[in-house]
This record gives C-alpha cells, structure tokens and sequence, in this order.
C-alpha cells in the first residue's frame, strides 16, 4: 500500500515518475505540431488541438510543481527515526552513511559491496577530514569448511547470482575482503583503526551501522531495507544483536604488520591450508567491483 507520505520518497518513483511525463509531453506536443502543420482548416482538429493544449498545461505544470515542492520542502520520511528504502536507494545510503561515520560497524557474511565501495568511502573520509575511522568488522569464519559450504548452498538456490556460489568462492570473497581491510591499515595507520571478527553464524541480514544510524539490508539487490536512526526505539535493540554476535565471533586480538599483507594474513591465522590454496583467487577478487547493481 502506497500512503501519501511515501510518495516520491525516493528516485526509484521519482525516475519513471519525471520519464513518463517528459515523454507524454513531447508525444502530445508532436501531435500538436501535427495537427496545425497540415490539418488546421478542420474544425474538428482545431478542437482536438485545443484539448491536447491543455493536457500538454496540465503535465507541464504538475512537472514544475514537483520540482518546487521538491526544493522547498523537506519530506518527512529524509528526518524519520525509521525509513524504508528502496533497492536503488541502499548504495547512496550507505555512502552517505560512511561519508560521516567516525566508527563504522558491519556484520555481513563475505563483505563484497563493503569492500569494493563503502570501504574507499571510509579511507577517503578520513583523510580528507584528518580523523581515525574505527572499522569494527563481523564475517564468516572462512577456517570452518562446513558453515561456508551451508551459506554457499543456500546462496546458490536464492541468490540472484546462484551460479557463483560454492564453499570455495564464499572462502575467496572473505579473504578478499580481509586483504583489502589489511591493506587499508597499512596504507593509513593513523586514520583506520581496526577490530576484526569471525563468526560462524549465518543471516539472512546484514548490518551497517554507525553512531548516527544502522540500516539493515537483505542478501538480493531487488530486496528493500530499512534505516534506523539513533533515535528509533529499535536502534538499540539491533546494536544489541551486533554486539552479542561480534562476542560469540572469534576475535582477531593482534594484528603485527609483516612486509606484505600476504605475510601479515599468515601470522594473523598461523599455518592456514586455505589462505595458500586460495591465494591466486582472493587477490583477483580484491579488484573487483560490487557485485550489485546499485
């Protein structure tokens, strides 16, 4: 159900919203031009052309009057302790999220949008604003074969890339976002501090989190997610379930820098079979791009 309050919330409305409108005014006014360049004697046109004049008023001027009440008022839903938010409006979100977070929390299962944008997001803040940035991350143990292998397979049946999904590359996309956490505190050891996690519980939800606000999102692109402000009852109760699931998790307490981050990845989990079988993989996955589209 669409309540008045939600209307044109977010781009997704807003987009076929200003398209369809755009496109019925240049139809009519092609019909227009049409009618006066070579049936204007008929009278019977010219009282078609007048009703078509007025539709072409009537769109043009409910265009204009979104874009004023769009400038001049700020909708409700933008200082809402609780906001729905449609697929194509997480990304922005999250950045936006980043942009001014001094700590960010994340509890996900492989960490592949985190790492590819929200993380550049967070470096990029803290040196423009010459800050530490604390990255508190939870994501799946990677060591335990058997919850890699159960996240993979219910992956594979109700994700919307299915055919990537088995134990190994759920074990690759970890590690991948590992490596580039360590990368990011090697690079900037005075601006990003981090504490990391592993954890063999599995979710359907995911966490983003920081002082301000959380937003909870689902594992498909096409799923929507909701925004919890500071100030919303549920804000604590869900920074609860973060905490309780990052003291369950296996902390990694000491992080000692080697020469490369390879070295460091190895003193940090000791003589790990699966760190040197996946190594050619994982630091192929460190460049790639978020696999959602949004």
């Amino acid at each position: 159900m669409m309540f008045l309050d939600t209307i044109f919330c977010s781009s997704s409305q807003r987009r076929p919203f200003l398209l369809a409108t755009l496109s019925t005014i240049l139809f009519f006014v092609g019909v227009l031009w049409s009618i006066y360049h070579f049936v204007l004697e008929l009278s019977a046109w010219n009282l078609v052309a007048h009703i078509l004049v007025t539709m072409v008023s009537s769109a043009a001027f409910a265009l204009v009057s979104l874009v004023y009440l769009r400038y001049f008022f700020r909708h409700q839903t933008e200082s809402s302790p609780r906001t729905d938010l449609a697929p194509d409006e997480i990304s922005n979100t999250l950045t936006e999220m980043a942009e001014r977070a001094l700590e960010y929390r994340l509890f996900v299962r492989t960490g592949r949008h985190f790492r590819a944008d929200v993380l550049p997001v967070l470096i990029k803040n803290a040196i423009k604003n010459r800050r530490e940035v604390t990255i508190e991350a939870i994501l799946l143990d990677f060591r335990n074969y058997d919850i890699c292998e159960k996240y993979a397979s219910y992956r594979g049946s109700a994700s919307f890339d299915r055919k990537l999904w088995d134990r190994r590359y759920v074990q690759t996309a970890i590690l991948a976002t590992i490596f580039k956490l360590i990368q990011a505190v090697e690079a900037h050891p005075s601006l990003i501090r981090l504490n990391l996690f592993l954890s063999t519980r599995l979710s359907t939800f995911r966490i983003d989190a920081s002082h301000e606000q959380l937003i909870i999102t689902r594992e498909d692109p096409k799923d929507p997610a909701l925004r919890y402000r500071s100030s919303d009852k549920d804000f604590s109760a869900f920074m609860n379930e973060f905490n309780w699931t990052r003291d369950g998790a296996f902390a990694v307490r000491e992080i000692t820098f080697a020469d490369s981050t390879k070295t460091t990845i190895q003193n940090m989990f000791g003589d790990c079979e699966v760190i040197a079988d996946l190594e050619e993989d994982v630091l192929e996955a460190i460049h790639e791009p978020s696999p959602y589209p949004r």
